[in-house]
């Protein structure tokens, strides 16, 4: 008899609507039997889930505290390949910093100023090699498209810009480089219009208040992440447009 209740509750997948017609068909003392059968069976399930939810959900808090680890190790590899661009800029734009659109002509004869990009010439193209390696764009997932596109401005500006000042170094008549149009596009590409004057409009320094333009946007933007109120992969289509903006103003 057991096993034919048993082969009807299969049969049927539920218990609350068949218990109600099995106890008028064999009585208490069977339907007692039915009823501590299904609680052992839902029992045993019940802890089998358990379980499969407690594996599950451990397993998730490992892989997410495994993927901040690398994002902010990933945050950390990027600030120091800001902190590379920066170092491996030639020394000449040292004397650019400081020089007005009236001096500048004369500085690209000064003989310091060309011996630097002399210098340069020999080393730019194992630099732009170097910045532009795949070990960076390793840890791109990590980081976020914002973040990344930010940096990637940031590079692109300042090889074009130590690029552009040693070509014009044998020109007659060189283009002051605060008049170069890709130089400004790449610029804009973060920035604003009004960004751009208030740090152009100055005679001197202009480069260093770049510099600090493009680190302040990127350590504000980690302090967001960092504090919870931005996620990593904010921003992700404003970064395609950085991106998209800066490969037109390079080519």
């Amino acid at each position: 008899m057991e096993n034919v209740v048993i082969n009807i509750l299969a049969g049927l997948g539920g218990y609350t609507i068949i218990l109600f017609a099995l106890i008028k068909w064999i009585g208490d003392i069977q339907s007692k039997k039915i009823i501590l059968l299904l609680e052992n069976s839902l029992t045993r399930e019940q802890n089998i889930e358990d379980s499969v939810r407690s594996l599950l959900s451990q397993s998730f808090i490992n892989n997410q505290t495994l993927f901040v680890e690398k994002n902010i190790k990933g945050i950390q590899e990027l600030w120091v390949s800001f902190l590379k661009v920066r170092d491996k800029m030639p020394s000449f734009l040292v004397y650019l910093d400081v020089t007005t659109k009236d001096e500048y002509q004369s500085i690209l004869c000064n003989s310091n100023f060309r011996s630097a990009v002399v210098d340069w010439e020999n080393i730019k193209h194992d630099v732009i090699k170097n910045l532009n390696s795949s070990d960076i764009e390793i840890i791109r997932p990590f980081v976020g498209e914002y973040l990344w596109a930010i940096f990637f401005s940031y590079r692109a500006f300042f090889l074009r810009l130590a690029i552009l000042v040693s070509k014009d170094a044998d020109l007659e008549c060189p283009i002051y480089w605060k008049e170069d149009e890709g130089l400004k596009k790449i610029f804009l590409s973060i920035f604003t219009e009004i960004e751009l004057e208030n740090i152009y409009i100055k005679e001197v320094g202009t480069l260093s208040e770049v510099r600090l333009a493009f680190e302040s946007k990127f350590l504000t933007h980690v302090h967001k992440i960092t504090s919870g109120q931005v996620s990593i992969v904010n921003g992700a289509e404003m970064a395609k447009d950085i991106l998209n903006k800066v490969n037109l103003a390079i080519k």
